[in-house]
């Protein structure tokens, strides 16, 4: 009974550790590659998103000081 349950931790281990950690790495390295040939339009692209999500989070900080000075 011990050597089944010892196999079924094993089997939970490798299947929900080390399998993403296997797929995480790859990623990495493929993420890696990918910013080494694409770098400046990546970045191009990030500050471009990083820059629209600022305009959202104003836009809605603003309306909901709106919203508060109708309330009030």
């Amino acid at each position: 009974m011990e050597q089944a349950y010892s196999l079924a931790a094993l089997t939970e281990f490798f299947i929900f550790a080390l399998v993403p950690i296997i797929f995480l790495v790859l990623a990495y390295v493929n993420i890696d590659k990918f910013l080494c040939e694409h770098w400046s339009s990546v970045r191009f692209h990030f500050f471009l998103n990083l820059n629209q999500l600022s305009r959202v989070i104003i836009w809605h900080r603003n309306k909901i000081t709106w919203l508060r000075e109708a309330q009030a």
